[in-house]
């Protein structure tokens, strides 16, 4: 599951940015949801996108770190990847808090109002959880 995730988590990110992009550009397509929907609107479009480009490209190195168990965004020393753990742990229950506290006091809301950026926001989490964990193959060396 490790590999996979660590693989996966970051072509999902990546086409939920291209899919962004392109229900800004077309507004009126049909294919995808509008392009609120795919954004919280907590952070103006451009520094979301900048944002985001800076994550998928640390996503990609850290990806090949966490493939090769070695690199600059590899966690070697257990305190790092026990911190990464602990901080996934709080990001996935921070989202999951806010996701419900929206539903329960703010009425004007539905529930898939912020979906899309809270499901990503957990695979986030989940991603840095699954960098932080040692494969067997990788305490042979």
């Amino acid at each position: 599951m490790n590999r996979a995730a660590i693989i996966l988590i970051p072509i999902l990110f990546f086409l939920r940015v291209i899919a962004q992009i392109y229900a800004f550009v077309y507004p009126e397509q049909t294919l995808l949801p509008n392009f609120e929907q795919f954004q919280s609107g907590l952070m103006p479009y451009f520094w979301l996108l900048v944002s985001q480009i800076i994550i998928l490209m640390a996503m990609a190195l850290a990806t090949y770190n966490g493939l090769t168990f070695q690199g600059p965004l590899y966690p070697e020393r257990n305190g790092v990847r026990k911190f990464l753990r602990m901080f996934a742990g709080t990001y996935i229950l921070s989202q999951l808090v806010r996701f419900f506290v929206q539903m329960l006091f703010f009425e004007n809301r539905h529930w898939y109002d912020d979906l899309i950026p809270m499901v990503f926001h957990v695979l986030l989490g989940i991603y840095l959880f699954c960098i932080s964990i040692r494969s067997r193959s990788q305490s042979a060396h």
